[in-house]
């Protein structure tokens, strides 16, 4: 039975830990921990001082958000003890009646713990700090699991945004039990979507209403992708959010939502996914987000999780200069049409997606008389995911690509062709391949990690083991070592080779703007040959559906070619979502 701390003073220790509360309406007696009262400071170092002393000469909101905020907190130790909760209610718990899967088997004969609840996923909450009275860190947590450490009295330091705008909460720990704290604090988790009730990855900034503080920024998710929302953990209070480009001042692009104590808040925000405006808001009574009808007040069909399909088409005007790459080579400019279709499903740990992706343009180069295709690619890839570990899952995937069209290498005056060791005479026209022909098929598993993820830039990288299949009857590849007027080509028949794989997928945004992608994909075989290909998108939008794009690519084959390829192409996209 969990003993609850209600005395003003411990009779064991003879120390004064709280002062006793009236009773609240529950009929519970809560503590009052020495302290300042709710988003005040129970103590300033001189450099704090001194920096809001210099602020003041500044616009305060602009000088805290910029400088205080981003910077000052990392080097402001635990003597800024922050925000002390104003009642706090602390259960001794005994080791035998701790939470299952806790953690509670990790502690030592002799110890004790302490364990802040929590109030959504553990692993979307921001870890909480323990202090002894001296100021030192003693160690850190994810909410819902417990802190082992020695009896004694500590600060425990809970919540969002900087050292100094987190709670600051006495704990003392005895020998055999579980201090559990019950949070007095509130948890908001943003939500922000599309029109089409599609989660994505869009920002904010999150202010305290009255005092004006700024938390900093915040981020959504691909929800239907198997992402998280980070939760904020928050004193109760007022809080306005405001849009990426936005200040606390802004009278559009913004919301205000009232924090309740151990309540938590599920908010979501309508927002143009490029110009991030907000286009509606408000509380809503679920969080899940991976099927339509949260916003619309609708039972969602499916209660967790559930298939989202999205399928787009566009085009695209593009420059491009290639160097030792197969059929392409020189300056050029291009135009070429694409359409991709995607189907994703979730549901609890497991996580599916299938793409399809087709693209073909043509392009005339500046030596030529002639136009060739530039693009031809039908791509299918799918991909399963046991997210095993919040940080570490396990995956399944499948990858096929081959072209539509032939593939010829034309001349503008008649050239001698030796394909094999053989003469084919002087032509101005060789086909290299027939329509899906070559087929690249592509199977690996082994393991996903979230290497990263933060507001601006994310990382994850998958390590397994895969097979690669070239299915073909055989396409011409041109040797290296052609010179002058006679072309010399290699046959390429079908292949399957087995080794490891490693893959790279990473995404940064800077403002409501510009963004990054890149995509990494190498394999080694059994025998040390490499497969390697690199690419990377910086995209500027320009309106809603028009954006500029630069692709750098790198590619390199063992089978097929001695150096490395090189691709670079300056385009403008247009794009336009079909459903």
């Amino acid at each position: 039975m969990a003993n609850r701390l209600v005395s003003g003073q411990d009779e064991i220790s003879g120390i004064v830990l709280a002062a006793v509360q009236p009773k609240t309406p529950a009929g519970r007696r809560s503590l009052l921990f020495p302290g300042s009262a709710m988003g005040g400071m129970s103590s300033f170092s001189p450099v704090f001082i001194a920096v809001e002393r210099f602020g003041s000469f500044l616009d305060p909101s602009f000088f805290r958000r910029c400088f205080l905020l981003s910077f000052f907190p990392y080097l402001a130790g635990p003597a800024m003890a922050g925000p002390s909760s104003s009642q706090v209610v602390i259960e001794q718990v005994p080791l035998t009646d701790a939470p299952e899967g806790s953690g509670a088997r990790k502690i030592d004969a002799g110890a004790g713990g302490v364990l802040i609840p929590a109030l959504t996923k553990g692993r979307a909450e921001p870890q909480w700090a323990l202090y002894d009275n001296e100021g030192k860190r003693i160690g850190a947590a994810v909410t819902g699991r417990i802190l082992p450490v020695s009896p004694g009295i500590y600060t425990a330091k809970v919540g969002s945004g900087s050292r100094s705008q987190q709670l600051a909460v006495k704990i003392e720990v005895r020998q055999g039990f579980i201090s559990r704290v019950q949070p007095n604090w509130g948890a908001l988790v943003v939500h922000l979507v599309n029109e089409e009730e599609t989660p994505f990855r869009g920002f904010y900034q999150l202010f305290e209403f009255i005092s004006r503080d700024a938390y900093g920024f915040g981020r959504g998710a691909e929800e239907e992708l198997g992402e998280t929302v980070d939760t904020w953990l928050l004193p109760p209070g007022i809080y306005k959010l405001v849009g990426p480009l936005e200040t606390y001042e802004a009278i559009r692009n913004f919301v205000t939502i009232e924090v309740l104590p151990n309540r938590v808040i599920h908010y979501a925000i309508v927002a143009d996914s490029k110009s991030g405006d907000f286009l509606g808001s408000g509380v809503v009574p679920t969080g899940d987000f991976t099927v339509r009808g949260s916003i619309t007040g609708r039972r969602p069909r499916v209660q967790v999780g559930g298939f989202k399909i999205k399928a787009r088409i566009g085009g695209d005007f593009s420059q491009s200069a290639s160097d030792n790459v197969l059929g392409l080579g020189g300056n050029s400019l291009g135009f070429g049409l694409f359409t991709d279709f995607s189907a994703n499903y979730l549901w609890k740990k497991h996580i599916f997606n299938l793409f399809i992706d087709l693209e073909g343009g043509v392009r005339k180069n500046s030596d030529e008389n002639f136009v060739r295709k530039v693009r031809d690619e039908i791509s299918i890839s799918s991909i399963y995911i046991h997210q095993t570990w919040p940080l570490v899952g396990r995956y399944v995937r499948f990858q096929a690509t081959t072209q539509f069209a032939k593939s010829f290498a034309r001349y503008d005056d008649p050239t001698e062709i030796v394909v094999d060791g053989v003469s084919q005479g002087e032509q101005t026209s060789l086909q290299l391949s027939g329509s899906f022909d070559p087929l690249f098929l592509q199977e690996g598993m082994g393991l996903n990690f979230r290497l990263f993820k933060n507001v601006f830039a994310d990382l994850d990288a998958r390590v397994g083991g895969s097979l690669r299949h070239t299915i073909s009857s055989g396409f011409l590849v041109r040797r290296d070592d052609s010179q002058g007027d006679v072309e010399l080509f290699d046959r390429v028949r079908g292949s399957t080779e087995i080794g490891a794989e490693l893959v790279l997928l990473g995404a940064a945004r800077f403002g409501q703007i510009a963004s990054y992608r890149n995509y990494t994909n190498a394999f080694v075989s059994t025998e040390n040959k490499l497969r390697f290909r690199s690419d990377h998108i910086v995209s500027v939008r320009l309106v809603k559906s028009l954006s500029v794009g630069l692709l750098l690519g790198l590619r390199k084959d063992d089978t097929t070619a001695d150096r490395i390829g090189f691709t670079q192409a300056l385009f403008i996209r247009a794009s336009k979502r079909v459903f």
